[in-house]
Protein backbone atom coordinates (compact mmCIF):
# COMPACT_ATOMS: atom_id res chain seq x y z
CA UNK A 1 0.00 0.00 0.00
CA UNK A 2 2.74 2.30 0.66
CA UNK A 3 4.27 2.00 -2.40
CA UNK A 4 0.99 2.50 -4.44
CA UNK A 5 0.98 5.77 -2.08
CA UNK A 6 3.88 7.04 -3.45
CA UNK A 7 3.11 6.54 -7.10
CA UNK A 8 0.06 8.57 -6.90
CA UNK A 9 1.79 11.58 -5.22
CA UNK A 10 4.35 11.57 -7.18
CA UNK A 11 2.37 11.89 -10.64
CA UNK A 12 -0.10 14.50 -9.25
CA UNK A 13 1.51 16.02 -6.54
CA UNK A 14 5.32 16.67 -7.38
CA UNK A 15 4.24 19.20 -10.38
CA UNK A 16 6.15 22.43 -10.97
CA UNK A 17 3.32 24.86 -11.37
CA UNK A 18 3.71 28.09 -13.31
CA UNK A 19 2.80 31.13 -11.44
CA UNK A 20 -0.67 31.72 -10.48
CA UNK A 21 -2.36 34.31 -12.55
CA UNK A 22 -5.98 36.62 -12.02
CA UNK A 23 -8.13 34.09 -13.92
CA UNK A 24 -6.97 30.39 -13.45
CA UNK A 25 -5.96 29.47 -9.99
CA UNK A 26 -2.78 26.95 -11.30
CA UNK A 27 -0.84 26.55 -14.56
CA UNK A 28 1.34 23.78 -15.64
CA UNK A 29 2.35 23.06 -18.87
CA UNK A 30 2.72 19.12 -20.67
CA UNK A 31 3.88 17.84 -23.87
CA UNK A 32 2.31 21.22 -25.37
CA UNK A 33 -0.80 21.30 -23.26
CA UNK A 34 -1.58 23.53 -20.51
CA UNK A 35 -2.97 21.95 -17.31
CA UNK A 36 -5.17 24.64 -16.18
CA UNK A 37 -6.76 24.83 -12.62
CA UNK A 38 -9.78 26.64 -12.77
CA UNK A 39 -12.73 26.94 -9.29
CA UNK A 40 -10.22 24.11 -7.83
CA UNK A 41 -11.04 21.80 -11.16
CA UNK A 42 -8.09 20.73 -13.42
CA UNK A 43 -8.60 20.43 -16.72
CA UNK A 44 -6.18 21.38 -20.26
CA UNK A 45 -6.02 24.23 -22.61
CA UNK A 46 -3.75 24.22 -26.01
CA UNK A 47 -1.41 27.04 -27.17
CA UNK A 48 -4.61 28.69 -28.40
CA UNK A 49 -6.21 29.21 -24.96
CA UNK A 50 -8.62 26.80 -25.94
CA UNK A 51 -10.25 24.42 -23.72
CA UNK A 52 -9.30 20.73 -25.10
CA UNK A 53 -10.31 19.31 -21.73
CA UNK A 54 -12.75 21.18 -19.18
CA UNK A 55 -11.91 21.50 -16.01
CA UNK A 56 -13.80 18.52 -14.22
CA UNK A 57 -10.82 16.93 -12.83
CA UNK A 58 -9.47 16.55 -9.15
CA UNK A 59 -5.98 15.78 -10.23
CA UNK A 60 -4.07 15.80 -13.67
CA UNK A 61 -0.85 14.44 -14.62
CA UNK A 62 1.82 15.26 -17.30
CA UNK A 63 0.90 13.61 -20.88
CA UNK A 64 2.92 10.28 -21.53
CA UNK A 65 2.96 9.06 -25.04
CA UNK A 66 -0.57 11.37 -25.60
CA UNK A 67 -1.80 10.11 -22.58
CA UNK A 68 -2.43 11.45 -19.12
CA UNK A 69 -3.89 10.43 -15.64
CA UNK A 70 -6.57 11.81 -14.37
CA UNK A 71 -8.83 11.62 -11.04
CA UNK A 72 -12.34 12.37 -9.57
CA UNK A 73 -12.28 11.89 -6.11
CA UNK A 74 -10.12 9.03 -5.63
CA UNK A 75 -10.98 7.18 -8.94
CA UNK A 76 -8.54 6.97 -11.48
CA UNK A 77 -9.07 7.11 -15.52
CA UNK A 78 -7.13 7.99 -19.02
CA UNK A 79 -7.22 11.29 -21.72
CA UNK A 80 -5.63 11.26 -24.48
CA UNK A 81 -4.38 14.90 -26.31
CA UNK A 82 -6.68 15.19 -27.83
CA UNK A 83 -9.15 15.50 -25.10
CA UNK A 84 -11.27 12.38 -25.17
CA UNK A 85 -11.58 10.76 -21.93
CA UNK A 86 -10.64 7.04 -23.05
CA UNK A 87 -10.85 5.38 -19.85
CA UNK A 88 -13.29 6.63 -17.18
CA UNK A 89 -12.13 7.47 -13.29
CA UNK A 90 -13.45 4.14 -12.24
CA UNK A 91 -10.00 2.47 -10.83
CA UNK A 92 -7.68 2.60 -7.85
CA UNK A 93 -4.79 3.28 -10.34
CA UNK A 94 -3.55 2.93 -13.98
CA UNK A 95 0.12 1.24 -14.73
CA UNK A 96 1.53 2.63 -18.30
CA UNK A 97 2.91 -1.24 -19.49
CA UNK A 98 6.09 -1.30 -21.09
CA UNK A 99 6.49 -3.70 -24.36
CA UNK A 100 9.46 -5.30 -22.12
CA UNK A 101 8.45 -8.36 -19.99
CA UNK A 102 11.54 -7.91 -18.08
CA UNK A 103 10.88 -3.87 -17.28
CA UNK A 104 10.41 -2.47 -14.17
CA UNK A 105 9.77 1.05 -12.85
CA UNK A 106 9.10 2.56 -9.80
CA UNK A 107 8.27 5.83 -11.46
CA UNK A 108 10.61 8.21 -12.60
CA UNK A 109 12.28 6.17 -14.68
CA UNK A 110 9.43 5.19 -16.82
CA UNK A 111 8.87 8.63 -17.80
CA UNK A 112 12.33 8.05 -19.99
CA UNK A 113 11.19 5.05 -21.96
CA UNK A 114 8.48 6.13 -24.62
CA UNK A 115 10.14 4.52 -27.00
CA UNK A 116 8.93 0.82 -25.50
CA UNK A 117 5.74 1.95 -24.20
CA UNK A 118 2.54 -0.47 -24.81
CA UNK A 119 -0.67 -0.03 -26.42
CA UNK A 120 -1.87 -1.37 -23.17
CA UNK A 121 -2.93 -0.12 -19.75
CA UNK A 122 -3.12 -2.30 -16.49
CA UNK A 123 -6.01 -1.00 -14.64
CA UNK A 124 -6.41 -2.22 -10.80
CA UNK A 125 -9.60 -2.41 -8.91
CA UNK A 126 -10.53 -3.99 -5.95
CA UNK A 127 -7.31 -5.93 -5.54
CA UNK A 128 -7.33 -7.12 -8.78
CA UNK A 129 -5.66 -6.31 -12.35
CA UNK A 130 -6.99 -6.10 -15.82
CA UNK A 131 -6.40 -4.81 -19.34
CA UNK A 132 -7.11 -1.78 -21.53
CA UNK A 133 -6.14 -0.91 -25.02
CA UNK A 134 -5.25 2.57 -24.42
CA UNK A 135 -6.28 4.36 -28.04
CA UNK A 136 -9.74 2.65 -28.30
CA UNK A 137 -10.18 2.15 -24.79
CA UNK A 138 -11.71 -1.29 -24.99
CA UNK A 139 -11.74 -3.60 -21.94
CA UNK A 140 -9.43 -6.21 -23.22
CA UNK A 141 -9.24 -8.50 -19.72
CA UNK A 142 -11.47 -7.50 -16.94
CA UNK A 143 -10.76 -6.79 -13.23
CA UNK A 144 -10.50 -10.44 -12.66
CA UNK A 145 -6.58 -11.56 -11.79
CA UNK A 146 -4.39 -11.68 -9.11
CA UNK A 147 -1.14 -10.79 -11.39
CA UNK A 148 -0.73 -9.52 -15.23
CA UNK A 149 2.20 -9.45 -17.24
CA UNK A 150 3.73 -8.91 -20.32
CA UNK A 151 4.51 -12.17 -21.50
CA UNK A 152 5.74 -11.09 -25.05
CA UNK A 153 4.39 -8.69 -27.45
CA UNK A 154 1.52 -10.43 -28.13
CA UNK A 155 0.85 -12.65 -25.45
CA UNK A 156 -0.20 -11.81 -21.35
CA UNK A 157 0.86 -13.49 -18.58
CA UNK A 158 -1.74 -14.02 -16.09
CA UNK A 159 -2.24 -15.30 -12.64
CA UNK A 160 -5.70 -16.73 -11.20
CA UNK A 161 -5.54 -17.96 -7.83
CA UNK A 162 -2.42 -19.67 -7.39
CA UNK A 163 -2.29 -20.72 -11.22
CA UNK A 164 -1.13 -19.35 -14.86
CA UNK A 165 -2.46 -18.88 -17.88
CA UNK A 166 -1.81 -16.98 -21.12
CA UNK A 167 -3.80 -14.35 -22.72
CA UNK A 168 -3.68 -12.97 -26.60
CA UNK A 169 -3.52 -9.12 -26.62
CA UNK A 170 -7.31 -9.16 -27.88
CA UNK A 171 -8.35 -11.40 -24.86
CA UNK A 172 -8.83 -14.67 -26.03
CA UNK A 173 -7.61 -17.61 -23.91
CA UNK A 174 -4.50 -19.15 -25.38
CA UNK A 175 -3.54 -21.28 -22.24
CA UNK A 176 -6.10 -21.45 -19.70
CA UNK A 177 -4.64 -20.82 -15.90
CA UNK A 178 -4.33 -23.94 -14.08
CA UNK A 179 -0.64 -24.28 -14.36
CA UNK A 180 1.67 -24.13 -11.64
CA UNK A 181 4.55 -22.06 -13.80
CA UNK A 182 4.76 -21.03 -16.93
CA UNK A 183 8.77 -19.77 -17.65
CA UNK A 184 10.08 -17.08 -19.92
CA UNK A 185 10.63 -17.83 -23.82
CA UNK A 186 14.27 -19.00 -23.96
CA UNK A 187 15.54 -19.86 -27.83
CA UNK A 188 12.05 -19.23 -28.76
CA UNK A 189 10.03 -21.76 -26.89
CA UNK A 190 9.35 -21.91 -22.72
CA UNK A 191 8.46 -24.40 -20.29
CA UNK A 192 5.19 -24.80 -18.35
CA UNK A 193 4.70 -26.92 -15.14
CA UNK A 194 1.82 -29.19 -13.92
CA UNK A 195 2.14 -30.19 -10.94
CA UNK A 196 5.76 -32.13 -11.00
CA UNK A 197 5.61 -32.78 -14.74
CA UNK A 198 6.98 -29.85 -17.36
CA UNK A 199 6.10 -29.55 -20.96
CA UNK A 200 6.59 -27.27 -23.31
CA UNK A 201 5.38 -24.15 -25.48
CA UNK A 202 6.19 -22.29 -28.21
CA UNK A 203 5.90 -18.66 -29.18
CA UNK A 204 2.24 -18.31 -29.79
CA UNK A 205 1.58 -19.86 -26.52
CA UNK A 206 0.26 -23.18 -27.99
CA UNK A 207 1.59 -26.58 -25.96
CA UNK A 208 4.37 -28.24 -27.99
CA UNK A 209 4.78 -31.31 -25.52
CA UNK A 210 2.17 -31.94 -22.98
CA UNK A 211 3.43 -31.62 -19.77
CA UNK A 212 4.70 -35.89 -18.85
CA UNK A 213 8.57 -35.04 -18.06
CA UNK A 214 10.16 -35.25 -14.65
CA UNK A 215 12.63 -32.26 -15.22
CA UNK A 216 13.19 -29.85 -18.94
CA UNK A 217 16.73 -28.27 -19.40
CA UNK A 218 16.99 -24.90 -20.79
CA UNK A 219 16.86 -24.45 -24.60
CA UNK A 220 20.18 -23.96 -26.44
CA UNK A 221 20.80 -24.16 -29.93
CA UNK A 222 17.67 -25.39 -30.33
CA UNK A 223 17.64 -28.42 -28.32
CA UNK A 224 17.34 -29.76 -24.54
CA UNK A 225 17.54 -32.39 -21.89
CA UNK A 226 14.75 -34.05 -20.44
CA UNK A 227 14.03 -37.16 -18.24
CA UNK A 228 11.70 -38.69 -16.24
CA UNK A 229 11.71 -41.23 -13.89
CA UNK A 230 10.88 -44.85 -14.41
CA UNK A 231 10.47 -48.27 -11.93
CA UNK A 232 8.97 -46.18 -9.17
CA UNK A 233 12.12 -43.64 -9.36
CA UNK A 234 14.70 -46.16 -9.37
CA UNK A 235 15.83 -45.55 -12.82
CA UNK A 236 15.84 -42.34 -15.01
CA UNK A 237 15.54 -42.11 -18.86
CA UNK A 238 17.77 -39.30 -20.31
CA UNK A 239 16.50 -37.44 -24.11
CA UNK A 240 17.40 -34.69 -25.72
CA UNK A 241 14.20 -32.92 -26.90
CA UNK A 242 14.50 -30.30 -29.97
CA UNK A 243 11.72 -27.26 -30.25
CA UNK A 244 8.97 -29.26 -32.22
CA UNK A 245 8.84 -32.25 -29.28
CA UNK A 246 10.96 -34.68 -30.92
CA UNK A 247 13.21 -37.05 -29.13
CA UNK A 248 16.63 -38.21 -29.44
CA UNK A 249 18.80 -40.52 -27.59
CA UNK A 250 21.95 -38.65 -28.19
CA UNK A 251 23.14 -35.13 -29.20
CA UNK A 252 24.72 -36.54 -31.84
CA UNK A 253 21.44 -38.07 -33.22
CA UNK A 254 20.09 -34.62 -32.64
CA UNK A 255 22.93 -33.20 -34.57
CA UNK A 256 22.51 -35.69 -37.67
CA UNK A 257 18.64 -34.84 -37.76
CA UNK A 258 19.54 -31.26 -38.23
CA UNK A 259 17.76 -29.67 -35.45
CA UNK A 260 21.13 -28.37 -33.46
CA UNK A 261 21.33 -24.72 -34.60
Amino acid sequence: MKARIFLILFFFNSICYAQTTEKYDSILFSKGLAAVQLNGKWGYMDENKKWVVPAIYDKVAHFYNRFAMVSIGSRIGLINNRGEEVVKPAYDWIYYMNKNPDFISLGVDFMEDEENDSEYVKTYLNEKYGIIHKPTGTVILPNEYKEIHFFSDKLFKVKVNQNYGLYDIKGKEILPPVYDNIDSFSDGVARVRLGIKYGLINEEGKIVVQPKYDYMGNFEKGICQVYVWLRDMSLIKYSILDKKGNEYETTEEAIKAGVVK
